[in-house]
């Protein structure tokens, strides 16, 4: 029997007697204003349905301008600073030089010599910023001809040479000079005496084409002159051309040769290439001047057993 209080409600099964809150369902039509997209069945919830996000404000014309104009101005400055960057390692000069003692060689990793000492100071006096690298020297000789900024020391300047590269100097005078293996008795007394004999030397080095100016018939070339020279005292050569001043830094390392013949005498610069500035090659010579005129050329050359004369 029902009293005054109970009312008439609807129950579910599974909790007979018990009314439950109102559920708000959410519908396309319910849900406004708000607009709503049908999920996939794999993801669809209650409804069926999901929320779409509102679209983004809308930028005003003036906005737009001033959002390209900041981001033009960001690219121009990236730009502007890799440019200048660029510039100032385009502007440094790349210094090259081979392992060739006494005027320029490597001890405990450092590259030094005669020559090495007088281009490092004349270009500290002349405020250059340059880099420093040891290459083999056809290596070097060719990039000196081809690349922007570049230099090769310790070259020999000839009339063939002279063209091509432009001119710091003197850094020291050397003499070619025919070397034989101790107790070998070659001591040819002109040049055309030495023609029976096979000469080795280094691949586009000027005792290269001091041999073949001098009509020598048999020339056995190396990749540098320390396998020339091992050559020699193997006996798979005669002779060898080198430097007086290689000669006595090979005796002083304990290599039993001996001076056969004095070929010739040349002065020993810095080659740079064509592409490098005037002012900076008038820069270098002026240094290297003052470093003659001083006396820091002639104290440099003692220490290492060398005269510029």
């Amino acid at each position: 029997m029902k009293t005054g209080a109970d009312k008439e409600f609807s129950s579910t099964p599974s909790s007979p007697g018990i009314e439950e809150p109102h559920r708000h369902e959410w519908t396309p039509e319910t849900a406004r204003p708000h607009k709503w997209r049908r999920k996939h069945p794999a993801t669809a919830g209650r409804t069926g349905y999901s929320r779409i996000p509102p679209p983004a404000a809308k930028m005003e014309p003036h906005m737009k301008m001033k959002s390209i104009f900041g981001l033009k101005t960001a690219v121009f400055c990236a730009v502007s600073l890799v440019s200048a960057t660029q510039g100032h390692a385009d502007d440094k000069l790349q210094i090259l030089t081979e392992d060739y003692a006494p005027m320029n060689f490597l001890r405990d990793g450092k590259i030094v010599g005669a020559s090495t000492e007088q281009v490092e100071l004349l270009l500290e006096r002349a405020k250059i910023d340059y880099s420093l690298e040891m290459v083999p020297w056809a290596r070097g000789y060719a990039l000196t001809q081809n690349e922007k900024n570049n230099c090769l020391y310790s070259t020999a300047h000839t009339d063939e040479r002279n063209a091509k590269f432009k001119w710091v100097e003197p850094l020291v005078v050397t003499s070619s000079v025919l070397i034989a293996k101790a107790g070998s008795d070659i001591h040819p007394l002109r040049v055309e005496d030495a023609w029976q004999y096979t000469v080795g030397t280094q691949r586009a080095d000027v005792t290269y084409d001091l041999l073949v100016s001098f009509g020598f018939p048999k020339i056995d070339i190396a990749a540098n002159f320390d396998m020339t020279l091992k050559k020699l005292l193997a006996g798979r050569i005669d002779l060898m051309v080198a430097s007086d001043g290689f000669f006595r830094d090979a005796k002083e390392n304990g290599a039993d040769i001996e001076i056969a013949f004095v070929l010739s005498q040349q002065i020993n610069s810095i080659a740079c290439g064509k592409k490098v500035p005037d002012e900076v090659i008038t820069k270098m010579q002026t240094a290297l001047d003052s470093l003659i005129a001083d006396g820091t050329q002639e104290q440099i050359l003692k220490k290492y057993g060398m005269a510029i004369e």
